[in-house]
């Protein structure tokens, strides 16, 4: 009996043995296993953050940026959070408002001592040219009007900006244009509608319902919404974009018609984009002294006089665009906004469209 029990100690001993070396051998193995769990998700990270630089260098060429003070110095990926930063530098630098040309950015992302780079290639084309993979290439989104037939403006009408069209064009002796007014200008229309253009409704389909006024307000939180036919926006009433950059995109596919005393929220951005026409009753942004900005894009269609109709009163800041002809009617104010048609991604915009190169 006693044999037994010095056998099972002896045993039980040298278990421990066992299970100690075996222990000591792995401890290792889960240490590193551990310490490269964690480099290689800083390192995810510190992709993360690299990228996230150079996007912010690409948006700054959209938009056409003026302050680049930003560059070669440690910026923080989330505020106030030291140890998530990137470093971007650009190749030329731009001074003020990029020039056209081709500029490398890089951006090297660093998270708890790891980092990673990126490189893009960003080439800035000049004129506001509008390329949209389908041969198309025309001067449009750099003018406040174009019209692809015939553009009339009625007495007192007040332009801030180019207008062009590729018919007649009929200017009140009332009405005044700021700048150049190119008539049978033979300019490119805008891009279809049909499948694969800039403008199909396949890119678009997918955004939020168009929301029904509450209070006298529509309140526009998502970036895109889609409307499967036509669109009427009720009469006073505000469109209130409340996304995080005031940006907002409505695409209609049928046609649009916004009843009078209706106003943009101060400081929003509102593209709507129209597979068929677009007609805007009197005093739009009549009603406060400070409003928001609005681009028009109307293809028309065959059962419309006009692709775009603006009647009296109505102030516009951005720019109004059609395939067809577009009727603007007494003491309209319509301004062109580099900034505003910027804050989109138009074909043409910037100055005169940014493409990149992810290398």
């Amino acid at each position: 009996m006693l044999n037994q029990k010095g056998s099972a100690a002896i045993m039980a001993i040298g278990v421990m043995i066992v299970l100690g070396l075996f222990a000591v051998a792995i401890l290792p193995m889960v240490t590193n296993e551990v310490k490269f769990s964690k480099i290689n998700s800083d390192a995810i990270e510190a992709q993360f953050a690299a990228e996230a630089g150079a996007k912010r260098a690409i948006s700054a060429f959209n938009k056409q940026a003026t302050d680049w003070s930003w560059l070669n110095s440690t910026q923080n990926l989330i505020k106030n959070v030291s140890n998530k930063t990137y470093v971007v530098t650009v190749n030329p630098v731009p001074v003020g408002s990029p020039s056209p040309g081709t500029y490398t950015v890089v951006s090297i992302g660093t998270v708890n001592g790891v980092s990673r780079k990126v490189a893009v290639e960003v080439t800035v084309s000049g004129g506001g040219k509008l390329n949209d993979g389908q041969g198309a290439n025309s001067l449009i989104f750099d003018k406040a009007i174009f019209a692809g037939a015939n553009l009339s403006l009625d007495q007192h009408a007040n332009i801030t900006g180019s207008i062009a069209a590729n018919g007649t064009i009929f200017v009140d002796k009332h009405s005044t244009i700021t700048g150049n007014k190119e008539e049978n200008a033979g300019i490119s229309p805008l891009p279809s509608y049909g499948s694969g253009g800039k403008f199909d409704p396949a890119l678009y389909n997918k955004g939020a319902a168009f929301p029904w006024p509450s209070g006298g307000k529509y309140t526009l939180s998502q970036p895109l919404y889609y409307v499967s036919d036509n669109l009427t926006i009720n009469k006073n009433t505000l469109l209130d974009v409340t996304t995080a950059n005031g940006t907002t995109i409505i695409y209609v596919k049928g046609n649009v018609v916004i009843d009078q005393n209706v106003d943009i929220a101060s400081g929003d951005n509102i593209l709507l984009i129209a597979a068929g026409s677009v007609a805007i009753s009197q005093n739009l942004n009549k009603n406060n002294s400070s409003y928001g900005n609005l681009v028009i894009v109307a293809q028309g269609n065959n059962n419309a006089d006009k692709a775009v109709l603006i009647e009296q009163n109505t102030n516009i800041t951005g720019g109004v665009y059609a395939n067809g002809s577009i009727a603007i009617a007494q003491n309209a104010d319509i301004a062109y906004s580099q900034e505003v048609i910027n804050a989109f991604t138009l074909p043409g915009s910037g100055t005169g469209g940014v493409s990149v190169t992810w290398q």
